[in-house]
């Protein structure tokens, strides 16, 4: 073999070893690409599947706060604002005729300010009360859950669709009446008023002090003390 034959195959064994070590080179860079590009999509699942939980736990959270939100009567009463008022007072005198027991009673004049809140022909409705209320009281199987209120005060104007949900509740058995203590002062001793909203249940002769204040977020609730009273046996 002659020289320069020699040195054209040292030059394309060179040549061809450069070639090898280019392309392990590019192998090794392709690898290293696609184990970040890997890499990169774990990460991105990982972090999907992080925030689906941490959202799933703050949808957890919310939810819970909404519960505790929630007042305690709001979730044994629904509170209605709206119901129909009988203004004729034939008729209101014939709907509590229908309703309770009168007995011999006749209606009192004098007697204003005072209503009947009951379910009458499929609705609920205010009634006005036209008798002497505690002789009445005192002629009822039913007991009666009692609310005075007053138009000046804004806690008694607050409770009253409260007191329609009572009503509606309480529909069979037991009667709910309202009574504006600025019309009937004569009560406020005989109830033992000092604050409105004034809650009773008068029940077999019996005058029960409920509470004397509203607020639906108390606990017990104010449906816990009347179905208290209810509860109780008269002495």
């Amino acid at each position: 073999m002659s020289k320069l034959e020699k040195m054209i195959r040292k030059t394309v064994m060179i040549g061809l070893s450069l070639c090898f070590c280019i392309a392990m080179i590019g192998c090794k860079s392709d690898k290293n690409e696609t184990d970040m590009e890997t890499n990169a999509d774990d990460q991105s699942k990982g972090e999907v599947v992080l925030n689906q939980d941490e959202q799933s736990e703050d949808e957890i959270v919310i939810n819970q706060a909404d519960q505790v939100g929630q007042s305690n009567l709001d979730q044994q009463i629904t509170p209605i604002s709206e119901i129909e008022v009988v203004s004729d007072l034939e008729a209101a005198k014939s709907i509590v005729d229908d309703v309770s027991q009168i007995g011999s009673m006749e209606i009192d004049s004098n007697t204003k300010g005072i209503s009947l809140i009951l379910k009458h022909d499929g609705k609920l409705k205010e009634v006005p009360f036209q008798y002497d209320l505690i002789k009445w009281l005192l002629e009822q199987d039913k007991p009666a859950i009692i609310e005075l209120v007053a138009d000046y005060s804004p806690p008694s104007q607050k409770s009253l669709p409260y007191l329609n949900g009572i009503a509606a509740h309480y529909e069979e058995s037991a009667f709910v009446i309202k009574i504006d203590i600025e019309q009937n002062k004569n009560l406020i001793e005989s109830f033992n008023i000092e604050y409105l909203p004034a809650y009773r249940v008068a029940k077999g002769g019996t005058l029960f002090n409920v509470e004397n204040a509203f607020n639906p977020t108390a606990k017990p609730s104010l449906f816990d003390n009347i179905e208290q009273a209810l509860n109780t046996q008269p002495e």
